[in-house]
């Protein structure tokens, strides 16, 4: 801070990025956590954790509602042409015969001509694929099997998280976002937040000033910009350690709470997986 900024100020703007604040109890280190850790709101972290929940819906949404399997297992067994033929050729003589007079591709000539033989083998696919969808980024057989299925539940999944990031941040028509939240709590005029950068921009007028300064200096000391940057600072710094032991508790009950969920998802995949084998298994001739 130069002299011109020690003067007495009637309004002011406040810059603060992530390296002025050297208190630091968050995950990310990023500047938008500290001041939420000092508020006891959701950190992006918490946000994450306490919301991976609805993404698994969200892709079950996604799943039921935008994903044809049946025309996506025709386009895998044109794409794995030769095993397909191959599946072909071992119906019988005489549907070995019937492709090898067809113009259809593989997958198409079996839905068509073999209808029972392709709706066992889609329900097998389908099964496969729903149970790989649970762990979609890493799995090689969506990315060789369904890669358009893949493609859609990564873009689902980033739209989801960027949609609750912004919701988080800004709010909606029932809640306020973090960075009213800031404002409100720090009693400032206005409040911009440059997510590129990770910078704060505190806004105060003369009567918030006023406020500051009634609140935590003396009456006779003139209030500047170096004062008002060290208030806010310290705030932040000090607010973070009463909070952060609270919410470490908090996040770690979450963590298991989540782990659990997952667990049970995924057990009761595999049941519907099993359940399924096992009235195929029935199907006898």
């Amino acid at each position: 801070m130069n002299k011109k900024e020690e003067k007495e100020i009637k309004e002011i703007k406040i810059k603060l990025n992530t390296k002025d604040i050297k208190e630091d109890r968050t995950a990310s280190g990023a500047l938008i956590d500290k001041v939420a850790l000092a508020l006891d709101q959701w950190t992006e972290e918490d946000l994450i954790e306490n919301n991976n929940f609805y993404l698994f819906e969200n892709i079950d949404y996604v799943i039921e509602n935008n994903f044809d399997f049946d025309q996506s297992f025709i386009i895998w067994l044109n794409k794995d042409k030769k095993e397909t033929i191959k599946r072909i050729e071992k119906i019988s003589k005489k549907a070995k015969e019937k492709y090898q007079l067809s113009d259809l591709l593989p997958g198409a000539f079996l839905a068509l001509e073999y209808p029972a033989i392709f709706e066992k083998e889609l329900n097998e696919w389908t099964s496969l694929i729903r149970e790989e969808s649970s762990d979609f980024y890493d799995s090689e057989i969506l990315q060789k099997q369904a890669p358009e299925m893949k493609k859609e539940l990564e873009e689902a999944e980033n739209d989801f998280w960027k949609n609750l990031r912004q919701e988080w941040l800004y709010g909606d028509r029932s809640e306020l976002g973090l960075i009213d939240k800031i404002k409100k709590d720090f009693a400032c005029d206005d409040i911009e937040y440059d997510e590129k950068k990770d910078e704060l921009i505190f806004s105060f007028n003369s009567d918030e000033l006023e406020d500051l300064k009634y609140d935590y200096f003396d009456e006779d000391e003139k209030m500047t910009k170096k004062k008002v940057f060290e208030l806010i600072k310290t705030r932040i710094e000090n607010d973070q350690a009463t909070t952060s032991e609270k919410q470490r508790e908090e996040a770690e009950r979450r963590r298991e709470e989540r782990k659990a969920t997952e667990k049970y998802q995924k057990t009761i995949r595999r049941a519907d997986k099993e359940e399924r084998k096992e009235k195929l298994r029935t199907m006898k001739r």
